[in-house]
């Protein structure tokens, strides 16, 4: 049996000094060895109604395509992935999904392969974090944002070269395997878009107890920034 895998996302988004720069779309390429989404996922919604099953192609590959980043401000610059990387979202899987800021912290969302979805709030903000339970139908359409979002094909780094302190950053392991997407000032629109759904998810929940505290959320940033490496 294949080991489970674990996905992480991460975004920030901060306060500057610097005036507001107004957001650009632009066109980033698509590595040669992957493939963007021909579609986005459908939104995530609370419902106790069952969603329908999967169409047969559910897990066909996504069609090639150039991948829309937005700018805020500067010029786009991508950094290209080391190595590749498959991602099988119909096995669990482990999620982190953070915004914030390096100097003010980052809120994370992290999913974890048992289904269970544990939040880390800003330094600050009340409630700090804790930890939801999805249901089935929640949890599959959570897995069809992440596979929508087509993170193998995105490239290690995105940035727009702006000193503004707006960052964000997504890490995914599966099998032993990592992949790691940062994104200072240029944001994929599929990454924007994973990014949406999870803080949808959690916004439409009630947090259960035990709450995360200060120190988890320390010790979460810390993880989080370290798998940018140097």
């Amino acid at each position: 049996m294949r080991a489970p895998f674990a996905l992480l996302l991460l975004g920030v988004c901060g306060a500057c000094d610097h005036a507001p720069q107004p957001i650009v779309a632009v066109a980033a390429p698509v590595p040669a060895n992957h493939a963007a989404p021909a579609a986005q996922a459908p939104a995530i919604e609370a419902s106790s109604v069952a969603a329908p099953a999967p169409a047969a192609d559910a897990l066909a590959a996504p069609a090639d395509e150039p991948d829309e980043v937005r700018l805020r401000g500067g010029r786009l610059r991508t950094t290209p992935q080391a190595e590749p990387f498959a991602l099988d979202t119909s096995r669990p899987f482990e999620l982190w999904l953070g915004t914030g800021s390096g100097r003010d912290g980052l809120d994370i969302v992290k999913l974890m392969p048992d289904g269970t979805v544990t939040t880390y709030g800003v330094a600050g903000r009340s409630p700090r974090g804790g930890t939801l339970h999805p249901t089935s139908v929640e949890l599959d359409a959570l897995r069809a944002q992440v596979r929508a979002a087509n993170v193998p094909a995105m490239a290690a780094r995105y940035s727009a070269g702006v000193w503004d302190g707006s960052q964000q950053l997504l890490y995914i392991t599966q099998d032993g395997h990592e992949r790691v997407v940062y994104c200072d000032n240029a944001v994929p629109t599929r990454f924007a878009a994973l990014r949406d759904a999870l803080r949808a998810f959690v916004s439409a929940h009630r947090l259960s107890a035990p709450r995360t505290t200060n120190a988890q959320w320390d010790r979460a940033n810390a993880a989080l920034w370290a798998k940018l490496g140097p």
